[in-house]
């Protein structure tokens, strides 16, 4: 979430806007609340209305149900048409559609942690496997990463 989406480390500043964890009562999902309330984030947040309780809990100051057909334009209203980035911790199903959807009409960026694609062309398309910070090279899957030693200095900080 820092690397992909720029986001200041805890500490070291505050990032002056909403951000859209999409999956916010994930395991992912519930610790990128946390760590985005400590960059200063205005945090909203996906998933099933029983669990708006426990996001709301975490720090996130408005959850929307992803089952809403309405949840992507809701989510821009809300966020007043400023929304330019987005950690998707599901980034399947209707998650990128409804993720790019969200975003202003300025464009930005989506994190997904899967291989995900949608539509919007003013959207960044980012993608973050955290294997990549042990700084060796790895299997996932068929398929072979090299090691990443930008990604393990980042993961250092």
């Amino acid at each position: 979430m820092y690397q992909s989406l720029e986001l200041p480390l805890p500490g070291a500043g505050k990032f002056n806007g909403p951000l859209l964890i999409y999956g916010g009562s994930t395991a992912t999902g519930s610790l990128a609340i946390q760590y985005a309330i400590h960059s200063g984030c205005q945090v909203v947040t996906t998933c099933s209305p029983r669990n708006f309780p426990f996001v709301k809990a975490l720090g996130a100051e408005e959850a929307f149900d992803y089952n809403d057909p309405q949840c992507a334009k809701k989510i821009r209203d809300y966020t007043k048409d400023g929304l330019t980035k987005v950690f998707d911790c599901i980034s399947e199903g209707q998650s990128p559609k409804i993720c790019s959807e969200a975003i202003g009409s300025k464009g930005g960026v989506v994190s997904y942690l899967l291989f995900a694609k949608h539509e919007r062309e003013d959207v960044v398309n980012k993608h973050t496997l955290a294997y990549t910070i042990t700084g060796e090279g790895f299997k996932f899957g068929p398929q072979e990463w090299k090691a990443r030693p930008e990604d393990y200095e980042f993961a250092k900080k």
